[in-house]
């Protein structure tokens, strides 16, 4: 039996406790961030690339030379599935990049 007084047992107690909080919290954190389900966890991720490319797609309607190619056939907006706009978020970034990389090399040279 522990008596009031006993120091051992307040400290491992305490840091029992302690370790229960704040794994309460990381897991109400990681709930709220990621979701509790994967079809939540699938939902925030859809949502993130939706809101990537709508925003993309805003910034080439209002200004088409920040790509590489600013062929309106080649910006349309992609299929809704995971894959679809993964691989088209890839391809705008490629897209940008290599523009960004010619602008800074062709201030060099001329």
């Amino acid at each position: 039996m522990h008596s009031l007084f006993n120091a051992p047992y307040w400290a491992v107690s305490l840091v029992d406790q302690m370790w229960e909080f704040i794994l309460a919290m990381w897991k109400n954190r990681n709930s709220e961030v990621h979701g509790e389900m994967t079809e939540e966890q699938a939902s925030i991720i859809m949502a993130e690339l939706q809101a990537k490319v709508r925003s993309y797609y805003e910034k080439f309607t209002s200004d088409p030379s920040f790509l590489l190619y600013s062929g309106t056939t080649a910006f349309s907006l992609p299929k809704a599935s995971y894959d679809h706009l993964t691989c088209w978020l890839r391809s705008v970034d490629e897209a940008i990049s290599t523009k960004q990389f010619q602008d800074q090399n062709t201030k060099r040279f001329f």
